[in-house]
């Protein structure tokens, strides 16, 4: 026996549609739905960008119209840093004329009858004596103390019993300079002697001022030209 199905048009073409339907519903419905990601603004502050990116930031404070930190700082001076300014070491303070220290020289005067206590004997049972001089610092020590030897013009040394055969005369050093190894010292000017003792005195006191250093113990000393020893 053989069983023939008819199937309507219409209801299979309805019956398929109400398919296509259902799947469409069930996809749509399995699949997640993506929302988009949410922009949250991120405000930075003016402190925390670096000094070598000076973007224009809105400050907070209306009355600030500058466009970089380093000129909000100039126009608020609540919000500038202190500046410290360096103080200089104290100058170190100046010698005074008191504090320098005095260069002094040797003249040398006579101590007349002391028979050679008071110092090396010379003619007429004389001594010679050194007396200290302090003098302005100098160089030319030599000339210094031919100098005070000459600025005398009393025969008595003050109080102190010592006498000068020069103190008639007005000398000054005319050159003073090395010759193989010889100090050669020219005196100029006028000498004059009074007592018959005075020249032994005269040469023996010239002599002891320029021989007193060391560049000059071997020294040929003029006056006028003359060799010392050779005046009388």
């Amino acid at each position: 026996m053989r069983y023939h199905i008819f199937i309507n048009p219409i209801l299979a073409y309805l019956t398929a549609a109400v398919m296509m339907v259902g799947c469409s519903q069930s996809m749509s419905i399995g699949l997640p739905t993506i929302s988009p990601i949410p922009t949250v603004p991120v405000t930075v502050p003016p402190t925390q960008l670096p000094s070598a990116f000076p973007a224009i930031i809105q400050l907070d404070n209306p009355a600030i119209t500058s466009t970089t930190t380093s000129n909000a700082l100039a126009v608020n001076p609540a919000v500038s840093p202190a500046v410290l300014t360096p103080t200089s070491p104290p100058l170190p303070l100046l010698p005074t004329a008191a504090s320098v220290e005095k260069s002094r020289v040797k003249i040398f005067l006579v101590a007349p009858n002391d028979n050679g206590k008071s110092g090396p004997k010379i003619g007429c049972n004389d001594s010679l004596v050194a007396v200290d001089r302090d003098i302005k610092p100098t160089q030319a020590v030599l000339t210094a103390a031919l100098n005070e030897l000459f600025a005398i013009k009393t025969q008595s040394y003050g109080q102190s019993g010592l006498i000068t055969a020069l103190y008639q005369s007005n000398l000054q050093l005319k050159s003073a300079q090395v010759v193989n190894g010889r100090m050669i010292v020219h005196l100029m000017g006028n000498y004059k002697l009074g007592r018959a003792c005075d020249m032994s005195r005269f040469k023996e006191q010239i002599s002891a001022t320029v021989r007193q250093f060391s560049t000059t113990t071997n020294a040929a000393i003029f006056i006028n030209d003359a060799p010392l020893e050779s005046i009388k």
